[in-house]
């Protein structure tokens, strides 16, 4: 088994972030994964055995292997400036697939547009 690498992203708290991942299998070919569920996980970056993030991904229409998530703008503003760690982990209802992991940056930011 492989555990794939993730792009690294930053983002300031209070940003909304939509992130779409294809998965390919290492020969090329496009695996089923239509009646799987996927997550997006965020850990302390060190400490991945405690998750403090867990977003439910969407199956991209007439795809069987495209999974997207958006997290919005109340959700990572409440994330703790600091670096994560990111981790698809899909399901068959039975057991958890963790095929990806990655480094996912919070940067402190403004709460909104005004000034003041």
């Amino acid at each position: 088994m492989t555990l794939f690498q993730l792009e690294p992203i930053t983002i300031p708290a209070g940003d909304t972030v939509a992130m779409e991942y294809e998965f390919v299998l290492k020969d090329g070919s496009v695996p089923d994964y239509s009646t799987y569920t996927a997550y997006y996980v965020l850990s302390q970056y060190g400490f991945e055995d405690s998750n403090i993030l867990s977003e439910s991904m969407i199956l991209k229409q007439d795809t069987t292997n495209v999974f997207s998530v958006t997290l919005d703008s109340e959700t990572t503003a409440n994330l703790e400036p600091g670096t994560y760690t990111a981790k698809i982990v899909l399901s068959d209802g039975t057991n958890y697939f963790k095929k990806a992991r990655g480094v996912f940056n919070v940067v402190k930011d403004t709460d909104g547009v005004g000034v003041g």
